[in-house]
């Protein structure tokens, strides 16, 4: 059976991470402010933490899924039952803080991923790669010897 070039890639890269212990991998984070802060910078804030973990995505292999049912929030069918439904958030904004703490495993742990020790590793050490501030020049220099009042040392 011949393999096309992207099959044969994928292939290799399932190779190497397999060769590597592997550990299933639950991904907690939780977004926690002040609610005139929460309520104007949540989208924001939260698109970047998962902006954060995009970098280690590709679209043929593995990733990192936002599980939908930790968001916080439930449909409120009847405006006078607010203080029913503010019980509901309450309540829901704990148990998801308590999960978020790591205090006991619940059915939100589906997604779980297996990452070998490699990407562990880059999870906590995100390798980085030096990038020049945005509009500055290099400004070009030439070397001077110095004058032959100078003396050595």
């Amino acid at each position: 059976m011949k393999l096309t070039p992207g099959e044969r890639e994928i292939i290799e890269n399932i190779e190497r991470k397999i060769s590597k212990p592997g550990y299933w991998c639950v991904v907690r984070f939780c977004y926690v402010a002040t609610k005139d802060l929460f309520s104007v910078n949540r989208d924001k804030n939260v698109g970047l933490v998962m902006g954060m973990f995009r970098v280690f995505e590709r679209q043929d292999l593995n990733g990192l899924v936002r599980d939908t049912k930790t968001i916080p929030s439930i449909d409120r069918p009847l405006t006078y039952f607010k203080s029913l439904y503010d019980e509901k958030i309450f309540y829901r904004k704990r148990l998801i803080w308590a999960y978020t703490k790591g205090r006991w495993n619940t059915d939100y742990d589906e997604n779980r991923i297996v990452l070998n020790t490699e990407e562990l590793a880059s999870l906590f050490h995100v390798p980085m790669e030096v990038v020049p501030p945005y509009g500055l020049e290099i400004t070009p220099t030439r070397y001077v010897p110095p004058s032959p009042e100078v003396p050595e040392i």
